[in-house]
């Protein structure tokens, strides 16, 4: 039997935050999207980006492959009376049925092997909308990953990899940084990490 992630055990603990409160370039962001805008979140966990632009209005589609998860999440969005559609998927086998004003992927894409995230990627770019944006981060091999979640991190990006993927769309903001993280059950990991939120031009 295949091992679990740490997150999967915090995902049905309803009472801890297991990657904390949303990230800082959606308050940027949510001033640049139209009211009425699409948004897609892949690989959403629990949801701490995707409530938070749903409670903001927006049309948020929020795809995970962890069911307890999803589950999670559907509860939260429910108790504050969020609309959200929440789908148990494996982002590699996302259907784009149509194009969205914002697509985020935060912190999973290294999960994935690089050929499959490099065709991902590409299917993200293209179901953008001509001035919507792109929210990207992922882990990078500037550092070992930790011993504990090694084995995930199949797909790891160069350092700076991501940023040359975005060359031809417009930056508005990059950043490469090495963080120490704290989960629930006092579980840390240091991550060095590559973000970039850049708008299709």
């Amino acid at each position: 039997m295949a091992k679990k992630p740490f997150w999967e055990k915090a995902y049905k603990d309803a009472s801890v935050s297991t990657f904390g409160k949303q990230s800082d370039e959606f308050n940027m962001l949510i001033k640049k999207l139209p009211q009425d805008a699409k948004v897609l979140d892949l690989g959403a966990g629990e949801g701490r980006n995707a409530i938070f632009l749903a409670k903001k209005g927006f049309d948020v589609t929020a795809v995970d492959i962890s069911e307890a998860g999803i589950k999670k999440f559907a509860k939260i969005a429910e108790e504050k009376g969020i609309k959200v559609k929440t789908i148990v998927q494996d982002m590699r086998e996302f259907k784009f049925n149509e194009q969205y004003d914002l697509i985020i992927s935060h912190g999973c894409l290294h999960l994935i092997e690089r050929k499959e995230w490099q065709k991902l990627i590409e299917r993200i770019r293209e179901n953008t909308k001509l001035g919507g944006y792109n929210v990207i981060l992922v882990f990078t091999d500037k550092i070992e990953p930790s011993k504990n979640l090694k084995e995930f991190m199949v797909g790891l990006f160069r350092e700076g990899e991501i940023f040359g993927l975005y060359s031809d769309w417009e930056i508005i903001q990059q950043k490469s940084y090495v963080f120490n993280d704290k989960h629930p059950g006092g579980i840390r990991h240091t991550h060095s990490v590559n973000k970039i939120v850049a708008k299709k031009i």
